[in-house]
Parts: structure tokens; C-alpha cells; sequence
């Protein structure tokens, strides 16, 4: 297994937002809710980074009960 991370430029993140800066402009063009869709971009945001440093405390980990454990939850919550 490749134990290698694959770095991504800043430059290419930020590309990601382009769509959603010309949803939110459409939004306040139409006089929409716009404010509201800045909470959500920003929400999603936040749960997608605590959940990806969740993920690699996982992957690193050799520990089988935390394993375990997370596959616990996973099949007691579905």
C-alpha cells in the first residue's frame, strides 16, 4: 500500500468555490435568500474537514478496538 499523501494546491481548492461564488451571485441577483446558502457552504465545509481529520486519525491508527468501535457506531446507526 502507497503510504504516500498526495499534497493539493491551495489554487486548486479554491477552484471548487467558483460554482458556488456564481450560485450565491445568482441568488442575490434574484433577490433569494442568499445569506442563508453562505451558512450552509461554510457548515458543509467545517463538517467535511472534521470529518476528514476523523477519517485519518483512523487510517493511522493500529489500534483494532478503535476500529471496532467506529464500525460499531457505523452499524448501529444505519
Amino acid at each position: 500500500m502507497n503510504e504516500s499523501i498526495t499534497a493539493i494546491p491551495f489554487s486548486n481548492l479554491l477552484l471548487v468555490f467558483i460554482p458556488v461564488a456564481v450560485v450565491i451571485g445568482l441568488l442575490h441577483a434574484w433577490s433569494l435568500d442568499w445569506k442563508n446558502t453562505i451558512y450552509a457552504v461554510f457548515r458543509m465545509l467545517i463538517q467535511l474537514l472534521l470529518i476528514g481529520y476523523f477519517l485519518s486519525y483512523i487510517f493511522e491508527s493500529n489500534d483494532a478496538s478503535i476500529t471496532i468501535g467506529v464500525l460499531s457506531v457505523m452499524v448501529f446507526a444505519a
